[in-house]
């Protein structure tokens, strides 16, 4: 009998486990028999009863796995310790939150059934403020206009992986800071998308704040697109020619001896304009570094501090 594996990365989300977990075993009963379950939590070292939870799912049920990493290594790196640690033929990713909505996996595993070995859910709807859609919408459009990779716009981390997918991801790429959804289209094999609207949140405030929304953005621009590196080129080159044609234009005003003694406030916002060209480039440039820094370090990018409901420790990724 084949498996299917669920895995739920979860911080701080004692509220919903419970909720979600019941609902994907309910799912299973339903419609998905014909398959064994497994199901992972990987938890980012919450500081409320997340993991006792988990525990408890664990010891009544032999289809509930759990690890607790040893910090919060953020939500792609917990990701990425439950796809290494998961067993099944295919494995489904989905939040704990309940924004996505269980009833979708046996849509996933047609298809896949059919031989698509990557599944994931385009969300035409999500209960979002109106500005913060706007910037999603607004972001998407631009990673996919600047990136290395065909992203689909609306996918998110609601996803099912084939086995073999599954084994090329958490094998061949080693980054440090992995923007997952990039690295599966980049990754191919036979893919399609699956339309969703995407739900309220069940219970609790989101762990996910804006400024990760931006690190994670942030992290998808550096990973697939090499555009901000040419933006600094672009613009030193585009400064360097207006540098040039000021030069020209002011060496002819002093030829006819028509300079003006003012200029104070002119030389000032000059100096402050290419100031902040510099240490914007300097920025640009820093992360880039920065990443490289990173790869060079190899660090872990998480560490299984314990476990339930596995026969052997889990790995860490």
């Amino acid at each position: 009998m084949k498996t299917i594996s669920v895995i739920i990365p979860v911080y701080n989300e004692g509220e919903n486990v419970d909720a979600i977990c019941s609902q994907v075993m309910d799912v299973h009963a339903r419609v998905l028999g014909r398959y064994a379950l497994e199901i992972v939590f990987t938890d980012n070292a919450s500081s409320d009863d997340t993991f006792a939870r988990i525990e408890r799912l664990a010891g009544a049920n032999p289809h509930v796995k759990g690890i607790q990493l040893s910090r919060n290594f953020g939500y792609q790196a917990s990701i990425l310790t439950g796809y290494l640690n998961a067993s099944g033929d295919a494995v489904v990713q989905m939040d704990s939150d309940g924004e996505d909505p269980p009833e979708m996996i046996p849509e996933f595993v047609a298809l896949w059934e059919q031989g698509f070995q990557v599944v994931y859910g385009v969300r035409i709807s999500r209960q979002e403020s109106a500005p913060m859609q706007w910037q999603r919408m607004l972001f998407y459009r631009i990673l996919k206009r600047i990136s290395s990779v065909d992203l689909p716009r609306g996918a998110g981390d609601f996803r099912l992986l084939d086995r073999v997918v599954v084994d090329t991801l958490v094998s061949r790429f080693n980054e440090r800071n992995p923007y997952l959804r990039g690295l599966v289209s980049f990754i191919g094999f036979r893919q399609t998308g699956v339309p969703y609207h995407r739900g309220r949140r069940e219970k609790g405030p989101s762990k996910f704040g804006y400024f990760d929304y931006m690190r994670l953005a942030w992290d998808a621009i550096t990973s697939f697109s090499r555009v901000p590196l040419k933006f600094v080129s672009y613009l030193g080159c585009g400064m360097s020619v207006v540098a040039g044609l000021g030069a020209v234009f002011y060496l002819v005003l002093f030829a006819a001896g028509r300079v003006p003694i003012q200029g104070f406030t002119t030389i000032i916002l000059a100096l402050l304009l290419l100031s902040g060209i510099q240490l914007l480039s300097l920025g640009i440039l820093g992360e880039y570094l920065s990443r490289i820094f990173d790869e060079v370090k190899a660090r872990p990018r998480s560490i299984v501090a314990r476990s339930t409901g596995f026969s052997e420790p889990p790995r860490s990724a």
